[in-house]
Order: C-alpha cells, then structure tokens, then sequence
C-alpha cells in the first residue's frame, strides 16, 4: 500500500492468457486515472473484473497498490436441431443435451 501521495504505486492485473489480456497496469502516482482494458481471444468473452465491476475497459483514480483479475469465460451458443430422418453427431468437446 502507498503510504505517500507522491508516492508511486503499482497497478497489477492477473489473467488467464489461454483466455485473453488486459492492457494498461503499471506503475501510477497517487489520483493519476487509471484506465484497464480486458481484450478476449477468440471464442471468449470479457466477464468481469475480480472487484465485481463489468465495465471495460475499467476507469478509475488510482488511490493505492491494486491487484485485478479479468475473468473470461468461453462463448456458448445454442443450436436447435429438428427432424425426423437422420442422426445429429456434436463434434469433441460439445455438449448436447435432449430436451
């Protein structure tokens, strides 16, 4: 934690980079505005940060050491199959489910 305000402090921000990245941590003085943007590989999408905030990029005033997470999670869709002739196969690591 900063203990001056002229001090600088660090803004670190953790991911998963299978999932994505995350743009703009670094080293900051005390009331510089901190912009953090989460940027998501394909077939992911930005959830939120580990603070609960959904905004992205996430904007604030840097008031001390700051420690974020960007949470992606993988895009799912859904399909709808009908008919009465045939068979539906899913391809590896598909989940199908009867309803």
């Amino acid at each position: 934690m900063c203990c001056s305000p002229k001090a600088t402090c660090s803004t670190t921000a953790l991911f998963d980079a299978a999932k994505g990245s995350v743009s703009g941590a670094g080293d900051y003085s005390i009331g510089t505005t901190v912009s953090l943007k989460a940027t998501p590989k394909e077939h992911y999408h930005f959830v939120k940060w580990s603070n609960g905030v959904t905004a992205n990029p996430y904007t604030f005033t840097f008031a001390q050491d700051t420690i974020l997470e960007a949470i992606f999670e993988i895009d799912q869709h859904m399909v709808t199959v009908s008919g009465e002739h045939g068979t539906v196969q899913a391809e590896e690591n598909t989940t199908m489910v009867q309803t």
